[in-house]
């Protein structure tokens, strides 16, 4: 049920938790008690329950919009922080991560962690398997020094993920071949061809840019 509090604020509560006697308000009650209500975990809890109980949240869509749920021990703010802990040491900047993606907000499917590691968890973040090595679209594009986004907009132009990892035709402009630079336009221009075919050597064939540039068609 939405109740609204003596303060003035409202509150999902579960029903039998009303006829209890065991809610006895929005929170507010513990907040002047603890003083808790300032402190950066309190302000990630309601996040959290926010978005999973209120559709008016533009984040609601991936999260209760899609069934993801708050366990009822975690409607009551002091039962999540007695699971959770507070944050500390390098956590200071951590948030809320479920292990789970597809998983509740409940004990042992929840933890403290940083940004970087919350991207890699994302359900977006395809997983990418090159050379028998298996890893999230963001740790591809970090190890190779691109952009998550180049990656992905690759491979929904077609290209198999071992296409989409290999170097950029961009990255070939200008290569030294046996000790002398040259560039793909000019070896296009040598041997009559588009540079396209050049290009579709090394991103599509998988060919060296040494092999593609010296190899005449």
């Amino acid at each position: 049920w939405r109740c609204v509090c003596d303060c003035g604020a409202s509150a999902v509560v579960c029903s039998d938790k009303l006829r209890s006697g065991r809610t006895r308000s929005c929170g507010c009650l513990w907040k002047s008690r603890s003083g808790l209500s300032t402190s950066i975990e309190y302000k990630l809890w309601a996040a959290m329950v926010a978005r999973c109980v209120n559709p008016g949240l533009r984040g609601y869509k991936n999260y209760g919009g899609r069934g993801i749920r708050v366990c009822e021990r975690w409607m009551t703010f002091e039962n999540f922080l007695a699971d959770m802990g507070r944050r500390v040491g390098d956590r200071r900047s951590a948030t809320l991560e479920r292990i789970d993606n597809e998983g509740h907000y409940e004990p042992g499917n929840v933890r403290w962690a940083s940004m970087a590691e919350q991207m890699l968890n994302k359900r977006t973040n395809r997983l990418l398997t090159s050379g028998g090595r298996t890893m999230p679209i963001t740790a591809w594009a970090r190890e190779l020094g691109r952009s998550a986004s180049g990656l992905a907009a690759r491979l929904r132009r077609g290209l198999s993920p071992e296409a989409a990892l290999r170097p950029r035709c961009n990255d070939y402009r200008r290569v030294v071949v046996n000790g002398k630079e040259t560039s793909v336009k000019a070896r296009a221009a040598e041997w009559g061809v588009r540079p396209g075919l050049i290009y579709a050597r090394i991103s599509q064939l998988g060919w060296s840019p040494e092999r593609a540039l010296t190899q005449a068609p």
